[in-house]
């Protein structure tokens, strides 16, 4: 994800709990711990737009996303606060007022989705593609070594 994100032009910024990915640290601009923390995803949006007024967001188990649709997302004109291809990430947030939807008890993305305007552009289902499990790696990846 983090060569993905260099490709499409973005400054790659790793949220959340680190120590599981703790060789991809060096390899980011930034590392950021969610913000509340215990909410989930929307934590590290959270903590996304309170240092930026806009960003792509891009969860972790996502590999099969390109390059070109993370340039899509980022480069679209839609003033629309938050744009997808359908689904709560990849997104464009901007100036979607995450702040003040946590503070007032949001703690889901389609509770979020629902009071903010959202546009979707169109994408191939297979980049959405996520991992959950070793089973949903292609065959010809190799194993993951696990962090020493």
């Amino acid at each position: 994800m983090i060569r993905v994100g260099r490709e499409a032009g973005l400054w790659p910024v790793l949220v959340g709990d680190h120590k599981e990915y703790a060789r991809a640290v060096e390899l980011v601009s930034l590392t950021l711990p969610d913000d509340p923390t215990n909410i989930g995803p929307l934590g590290a949006i959270s903590a996304l737009a309170k240092r930026f007024s806009a960003f792509v967001a891009v969860a972790c188990d996502m590999p099969y996303i390109s390059a070109a649709s993370l340039r899509r997302l980022s480069e679209h004109t839609s003033p629309a606060p938050i744009l997808t291809f359908g689904e709560p990430f990849p997104a464009r947030y901007r100036d979607a007022q995450i702040d003040r939807a946590i503070e007032s008890g949001t703690r889901s993305f389609r509770r979020l989705f629902a009071d903010r305007e959202v546009a979707a552009l169109p994408i191939e289902a297979a980049e959405l593609r996520d991992w959950d499990s070793p089973s949903d790696l292609p065959g010809d990846c190799p194993p993951i070594p696990p962090n020493e």
